[in-house]
């Protein structure tokens, strides 16, 4: 791209059997300098885009390459309803900075599967305890990660940017519950 066009496109096909298999979606992208990315023709994304985009398009700011390097989530959640049984095609504008920047990465990581709720209880038994927790601390754990209070989401959504937190906050608590006895 250097000394060419500022801006390129991607078409990355893929195949869904069943979309209704999906509570959450997340797209992760490592890009240098901006994007814009579509699922199914429909905009689900971007970063250091221009409002109006055209062929030639360039990125309104840059990305540093120490951020470039990192992926940065994307809920894509709400868009669920747009992934179709069979083919699907994620597509992404990719924008540089200038014509002449030395350098340019879009690297897409599109991930979706099921969370909150009943599966998160189930997450935790099997890795931290061994399938050992009684049916009443299920039903404790299951109740609190289904609860709203302190500011907490009805459900954990590993889509968000703060799932990873949120995690290290439950399993903190879990930890620190007195009633958790393990053999």
């Amino acid at each position: 791209m250097s000394k060419g066009n500022t801006s390129v496109y991607i078409r990355l096909p893929f195949l869904v059997d069943n979309p209704d298999q999906f509570d959450y979606l997340r797209l992760d992208m490592m890009y240098d300098d901006g994007f814009v990315a579509y699922l199914n023709g429909v905009k689900v994304a971007h970063a250091n885009a221009p409002d109006t985009l055209a062929w030639n398009s360039k990125a309104t700011t840059g990305h540093t390459d120490s951020e470039a390097v990192e992926y940065q989530a994307f809920s894509l959640s709400k868009h669920i309803r747009r992934l179709k049984k069979g083919k699907n095609i994620l597509a992404i504008h990719g924008l540089n900075i200038s014509n002449t920047s030395s350098d340019f990465l879009i690297q897409p990581r599109l991930r979706g599967g099921l969370g909150g709720g009943e599966s998160i209880v189930n997450y935790f038994d099997r890795l931290l305890f061994q399938e050992s927790l009684s049916g009443e601390q299920r039903e404790i754990l299951l109740n609190f990660v289904n609860s709203n209070m302190v500011g907490r989401p009805k459900k954990l959504d590993p889509a968000s940017s703060t799932y990873l937190q949120r995690v290290q906050e439950l399993v903190g608590l879990i930890l620190s519950m007195p009633q958790w006895q393990f053999q």
